[in-house]
Formats: structure tokens, C-alpha cells, sequence
């Protein structure tokens, strides 16, 4: 199994960061972080069971960093659709993550416009 490599995006303005990875090595990911919520073990055996998964997480290196993991377990599954079903997951995770539940639309707009164009990047492999 070819290893997986995760790509890290940092928004700037807020305290999180953006992860990104096309693998279905569970395994990498597990070894790099767990459940930003719990604290505990990442689940992730769900990885081969869905096209692509949405966690919270906590950096097992840097425990200060929390963010969101966007795992596609094949590049096949990187459409514009479900890059921007995962992309909703994501902000919704970083708004609580920052405790802000009033956004408007235009600010949840562009943040899943954000996401969803790092996925791209990743998906294109262009940096």
C-alpha cells in the first residue's frame, strides 16, 4: 500500500488547521492524530467503508493544533460533489471548534469555499 501523505492547510485568521489525505491507509493517520473531541484513538476503520470521511482531530505531535482531517480513500472519489459534502462537514467542525454558531452565510460560504479548494489542490496535486 502506497503511503499516505497528509497535506496541511492553515486558514490564517482561525486557530485550526485543515488536513487533507487520498489514502486508505488508516494506519497513517491513526499514528498522527486522535479525536480532537475525547482525546482518544482516531477511528479509523470507517476509511474502507466510505468514500471519504470528516474527523475532528487533535496533532499527536503538536497537541495544541486541533483541526479538521479530510480523508478520500481514492482519488476516484475526489468529485465536486462530495468534495463539497465534506467541505460542509469541515466548516461545521471549525465553527464549533471556535465556539461560533451565528456565522451568516457569507462567512460559512466562504469557508467552505476554502476547504473545498484545498481538496481541490490536493485532488490536483497542485501546491
Amino acid at each position: 500500500m502506497k503511503k499516505a501523505i497528509i497535506h496541511q492547510f492553515d486558514p490564517v485568521i482561525y486557530p485550526f488547521k485543515l488536513w487533507v489525505s487520498i489514502s486508505s491507509d488508516g494506519a497513517a493517520f491513526s499514528d498522527r492524530f486522535k479525536d480532537g473531541d475525547i482525546g482518544k484513538e482516531l477511528n479509523v476503520s470507517v476509511i474502507n467503508e466510505h468514500e471519504a470521511v470528516t474527523y475532528y482531530v487533535q496533532q499527536k505531535e503538536k497537541p495544541t493544533y486541533f483541526g479538521v482531517l479530510i480523508v478520500f480513500s481514492e482519488k476516484k472519489y475526489c468529485t465536486c460533489k462530495l468534495i463539497a459534502h465534506e467541505s460542509t462537514h469541515a466548516a461545521r467542525f471549525m465553527w464549533e471548534h471556535v465556539r461560533e454558531n451565528g456565522t451568516g452565510w457569507e462567512a460559512d460560504a466562504y469557508l467552505v469555499g476554502w476547504i473545498a479548494e484545498c481538496c481541490e489542490k490536493v485532488k490536483l496535486n497542485k501546491f
